[in-house]
């Protein structure tokens, strides 16, 4: 379980490139193999829950499970390697803002962070304007 020890915030962040699904989950985790996944996890509710897709639900988990505890529910990705699966759990902010396209775009960091990622956001968001 995430910890808060004093001033210091948790977030665990695992990308499963190299060979890491291999020990989250079976799976071929090969560049030639793809698959969809439809992610659940559980989490203390007050961390921020993060994916490569929307999250589409969040409650508080079932009666006699561990209390604290919140169900996140992403929705169903894409065909992708499984390598490519990201997950980012803890205490996260986010700023959002809206491509020309209108796409919608969030960056994430600790709190401490949070009032520098105005400039990072206004790039990213710009630079996706340059795929569609």
């Amino acid at each position: 379980m995430l910890q808060k020890l004093s001033a210091v915030h948790a977030v665990h962040a695992e990308q499963f490139e190299d060979s890491g699904a291999r020990m989250a989950f079976p799976c071929f985790d090969e560049p030639r193999y793809k698959a969809n996944f439809s992610l659940t996890l559980e989490v203390p509710s007050q961390y921020t829950a993060l994916s490569n897709t929307q999250q589409t639900q969040r409650s508080a988990t079932d009666p006699g499970s561990e209390p604290g505890m919140d169900t996140v529910t992403f929705a169903t990705s894409p065909a992708m390697s499984t390598y490519l699966l990201a997950v980012a759990i803890g205490e996260l902010h986010g700023h959002s803002a809206l491509t020309a396209g209108g796409a919608n775009v969030t960056v994430w960091s600790a709190p401490r962070r949070h009032p520098g990622l105005a400039y990072p956001l206004q790039v990213r968001a710009w630079s996706l304007g340059f795929r569609s």
